[in-house]
């Protein structure tokens, strides 16, 4: 093998244990998501997340005895983005005033339980859980 052909092959080399390091350092949430929790006010929070690549959607469904009527943000999708993702963890932050001001924006932290199961909180204070539809 000529020395030209051994630097390209050890680039070749390089470049495929790049992609392998950096796919062993991130995680793929995508995916439609059950959302229940209680906010720092007490609440019920019941939403759905949907996540494709590094963002997706948020909506926010009634809970307990509330009804759309009594909150303009229910059943409204809002933009999230994904800050982090990797095996070890999931943040993303969803933006409700970019639909609609006066609703929430907030960022949300979650560890992984198993492949299918999400626990953490919004900005430390909120309990989330999240289970894969």
């Amino acid at each position: 093998m000529g020395y030209i052909t051994r630097i390209l092959a050890l680039c070749a080399l390089g470049c495929a244990w790049s992609a392998q390091a950096q796919e062993a350092s991130s995680a793929s949430y995508d995916g439609t998501w059950s959302m229940t929790g209680v906010n720092a006010s007490g609440q019920s929070i019941d939403s759905e997340l949907v996540l494709k690549g590094g963002g997706g959607t948020w909506r926010l469904f009634p809970a307990g005895k509330q009804k759309a009527k009594d909150n303009a943000c229910i059943m409204k999708y809002f933009p999230v983005s994904v800050t982090k993702s990797t095996a070890e963890e999931l943040t993303f932050h969803v933006n409700g005033p970019a639909v609609m001001l006066g609703c929430n924006e907030f960022t949300a932290t979650l560890k992984p339980l198993d492949a299918n199961t999400l626990d953490g909180t919004i900005e430390g204070q909120s309990k989330l859980h999240l289970e894969r539809k």
